[in-house]
């Protein structure tokens, strides 16, 4: 037999609850097996020492009560315990201000006038980027044009630099 099977029958072994043929295994094991042997001894060390404690008298009602809860099955509840964490606290807040002007915009009597006016809001802003990209393409022409300009006039000073030196 290998140690885990022989581990496994340590107890009923102890407690005198197997057959003969298993007996006589686990003390040739025993005998063979350090391990399991020691084993064995602390079982047998804590079984007498557990034998000099009396044995306490349970009342009879605390015994009914004992026996009568596994019989009750819990019933199914829906917990809603996380909800209450603190970390999600921000996340509420957002999500309420979110429905708050939903409702404000969905349920507003002028809701018409609300959307002409986000969208008069989406137009400026819009016709607001087109202006700024096509200054920023008269700034880049610009700017492309003075380094040429530049460029040139680096290349005219050089040339008469150069000329300068050669009189």
């Amino acid at each position: 037999m290998t140690c885990e099977k022989i581990e496994e029958l340590l107890s009923p072994y102890l407690e005198d609850e197997l057959g003969s043929q298993e007996k006589v295994a686990i003390e040739n094991h025993l005998k063979t097996c350090p391990n399991c042997s020691s084993l064995f001894s602390c079982m047998e060390e804590a079984k007498k020492s557990l034998g000099d404690f009396p044995e306490l008298e349970v009342r009879q009602n605390l015994l009914k009560k004992l026996y009568s809860l596994p019989g009750k099955k819990k019933e199914f509840k829906i917990s809603l315990d996380f909800l209450l964490r603190p970390s999600l606290q921000p996340v509420f807040a957002v999500a309420s201000l979110f429905l708050i002007l939903f409702s404000f915009y969905n349920f507003h009597p002028d809701k018409h006038s609300i959307n002409k006016s986000i969208d008069k809001q989406i137009h400026l802003g819009y016709s607001k980027i087109e202006k700024l990209y096509t200054k920023a393409d008269f700034y880049k022409d610009n700017l492309i044009s003075l380094k040429e300009n530049f460029l040139d006039s680096l290349q005219q000073k050089k040339s008469d630099f150069l000329s300068e030196d050669e009189y």
